[in-house]
C-alpha cells in the first residue's frame, strides 16, 4: 500500500487550506522599515503622483538577511507590488534596482516569479482584524492595496475567502484518492459527496466578490495593476534576468480547482487549457505545486468510478461532483462577462491578465470538465 498523502508536507492546513497558518507577518524587521512605509501609502502615493520618484529611490536592502519564508513571503508581496506598480503607473520596462535586486533575491528563494500573482496579492496579502477571533472573510483585511479602495479590497479578501471556503475540500481530495487505491468503494462514494458538497459552496464563496467590487471600479482601477509583462518583457536592473515576459495574477494561479481536477481525474487537454493550465503551476507555491502533481500521478478515482464493477450510487456521487465543478466554472464565466467582457472597449482583445484568450479559456475548460461525468455525451 502506498504511503498515505499529508497535507502539511505540501504546506496547506487542514483548515485553511492554501492560505498560511500562522498568519502572514504584517511587518518585517526594522532595517526593511523603506519597504514596510511604502507599502503603507501606496493608494496615497499613486494618488499624488510621487510613486514613480519614491520607488525609483529605494536603496538596495540585502534579501539574504530576511531569516524564513514568512518574512520572504511579506517581502514578495510587497517588492511584486511595487514591480507591478512602478510597470502600471508608466515608470517604464526596466524595475528599478532597489526593488529588483531584493525581489529577484525573494522569488528565487520562493521558487515563483518576481511578479505579483494569486499566492502573493490573495494567500498572503491579509491580516486579521481582531487576532483573537477565528479567521473569517468578515474579521479580515488586507496588507497591501494598489488603490486603496473598498472594491479592491473586498476582491482580494473576496478570493481569500474562496480558498477558504474550499480548504476543507483538500483533506477530501486525499480520503478519495486513497479510497481508490483501495478500491474502497463506500468510502470513495462518502468523499466525492463531501467533495461536490464543498464544492457548492465554494461557489457560493466565489459569487460574494459581487457584494462590494464594483465591476467597473475593478476594471478600471485593479485590474492594470495586476497585468504581466508582455513582450517585449520586463528587465530587472541590477541582476541578470531580463527582459522577461510573465504572467498576471490570475485565478488560474490558484491551486484549489487544480487540485480538484487532478484528483477527479478532470483532463484538460485541448490546446486551449492544457498548456496554460500547466504554466500556471509555475506561478505557484512549489509545495502546492508538488501537491497537485502527486494527485494526478495518483489519482485513480475516475479510472474505479469507470470501472465495470462500480457501484451506481459511487458513479452517481463521482458525477455530482464533477458537476459541482462544471457549475462553479458557468458561475465564473458569468463573472468574468461582468467583470471583464462588459467593461471593455468594443476594440479591445479579450485577454486576461494571465495573459490567454480567457472566453475561449474558460469555455473549454468548462466544457473539458462537463464531458468528464461517466457516461456524459460528448459537448463542445
Amino acid at each position: 500500500m502506498a504511503a498515505a498523502l499529508r497535507l502539511e508536507d505540501y504546506d496547506i492546513d487542514a483548515a485553511r487550506g492554501f492560505l498560511p497558518n500562522p498568519d502572514p507577518l504584517d511587518a518585517l524587521p526594522l532595517e526593511f522599515a523603506a519597504w514596510d512605509r511604502i507599502g503603507g501609502h501606496l493608494p496615497l502615493l499613486i494618488m499624488s503622483g510621487r510613486v514613480r520618484t519614491e520607488l525609483a529611490s529605494l536603496p538596495v536592502l540585502d534579501a539574504n538577511r530576511l531569516t524564513d519564508d514568512r518574512q520572504r513571503r511579506r517581502a514578495l508581496l510587497l517588492l511584486a507590488g511595487f514591480a507591478n506598480t512602478w510597470v502600471a503607473m508608466g515608470g517604464g520596462l526596466t524595475v528599478p534596482r532597489g526593488i529588483a535586486v531584493p525581489l529577484v533575491a525573494v522569488s528565487r528563494a520562493l521558487g515563483t516569479p518576481a511578479i505579483t500573482t494569486h499566492a502573493s496579492i490573495v494567500l498572503n496579502n491579509w491580516r486579521r482584524i481582531d487576532p483573537n477571533k477565528p479567521l473569517a472573510l468578515e474579521n479580515m483585511d488586507t496588507q497591501l492595496s494598489f488603490r486603496g479602495s473598498i472594491d479592491e479590497k473586498w476582491f482580494f479578501l473576496a478570493t481569500a475567502g474562496v480558498e477558504l471556503a474550499g480548504a476543507p475540500v483538500l483533506a477530501d481530495l486525499v480520503s478519495a484518492v486513497a479510497a481508490a487505491e483501495d478500491t474502497d468503494q463506500g468510502a470513495l462514494t462518502a468523499a466525492l459527496e463531501r467533495i461536490a458538497a464543498i464544492i457548492d459552496q465554494v461557489t457560493v464563496a466565489f459569487l460574494r466578490v459581487r457584494e462590494s467590487c464594483d465591476p467597473y471600479i475593478f476594471y478600471q482601477h485593479v485590474r492594470p495593476f495586476l497585468a504581466g509583462w508582455p513582450a517585449p518583457g520586463v528587465t530587472y536592473d541590477g541582476t541578470n534576468l531580463g527582459p522577461v515576459q510573465l504572467n498576471g495574477g490570475s485565478a488560474a494561479q490558484s491551486s484549489l480547482l487544480q487540485a480538484v481536477d487532478a484528483a477527479l481525474g478532470i483532463r484538460h487537454e485541448h490546446e486551449l487549457t492544457r498548456d496554460f493550465l500547466l504554466s500556471m503551476r509555475g506561478y505557484m507555491p512549489p509545495r502546492h505545486r508538488a501537491f497537485i502533481e502527486i494527485l494526478g500521478e495518483r489519482s485513480r478515482v475516475r479510472a474505479v468510478v469507470a470501472a465495470a464493477g462500480a457501484q451506481q450510487n459511487l458513479r452517481v456521487a463521482y458525477d455530482a461532483a464533477v458537476a459541482a465543478m462544471d457549475g462553479l466554472r458557468r458561475k465564473h464565466i458569468g463573472l468574468v462577462s461582468e467583470y471583464i467582457s462588459k467593461q471593455m472597449p468594443p476594440s479591445a482583445t479579450a485577454v486576461g491578465t494571465g495573459g490567454t484568450s480567457f472566453d475561449d479559456f474558460l469555455r473549454q475548460a468548462r466544457v473539458e470538465t462537463a464531458n468528464s461525468r461517466i457516461g456524459a455525451p460528448n459537448i463542445s
